[in-house]
């Protein structure tokens, strides 16, 4: 389970983050924009909105169930 701080954090990260995704990933099935193109920078935005820290919550709360479960 997520401790209460992490969820919050987490909900704040994946509005942040999950909405310029879909945007993106629309735009570019549609066929406006340049994926290879716009990649680095794509993934550098992501890093900047909080990328790093919503997989780290993430990572962390997972190797304490698998702690937990042995």
């Amino acid at each position: 389970y997520f401790a209460a701080e992490d969820m919050t954090r987490l909900n704040e990260l994946r509005t942040d983050i999950f909405n310029p995704v879909a945007e993106k990933k629309a735009a570019w099935v549609a066929g406006e924009g340049d994926i290879d193109a716009e990649w680095d920078q794509y993934v550098a935005d992501l890093e900047a909105m909080g990328l790093n820290e919503f997989i780290d919550i993430l990572q962390k709360t997972y190797d304490g169930f698998l702690k937990a479960m042995q």
